[in-house]
């Protein structure tokens, strides 16, 4: 367990092997990004983010009603979008 510390200083220290703790929030290299809907947002508009407006198609993790913010919803949303786009030339 050393090699945790070439990345987190005395790390090795703190792992018992017992279990893990995931807190992103006080990573310093995550940055506390990830997607949220403020308060409201949810009921005023969420799912109407990937409706297409003319040739314009929508796709990303933001546009999933099922996988919001995840890697799941931005795969699944872009193949979403290609359908659509494929269906226009058929």
């Amino acid at each position: 367990m050393e090699y945790l510390d070439e990345i987190w200083s005395n790390a090795s220290s703190y792992y018992t092997r017992q279990a893990t703790v995931s807190a992103p929030w006080a990573d310093q290299n995550f940055l506390g990004a990830y997607a949220c809907l403020k308060p409201g947002q949810y009921s005023q508009f969420h799912g109407y983010e990937s409706v297409r407006i003319g040739n314009i198609h929508f796709a990303g993790d933001s546009t999933s009603a099922e996988f919001f913010g995840f890697m799941e919803g931005a795969a699944e949303e872009g193949q979403r979008a290609a359908q659509e786009i494929i269906d226009d030339y058929q």
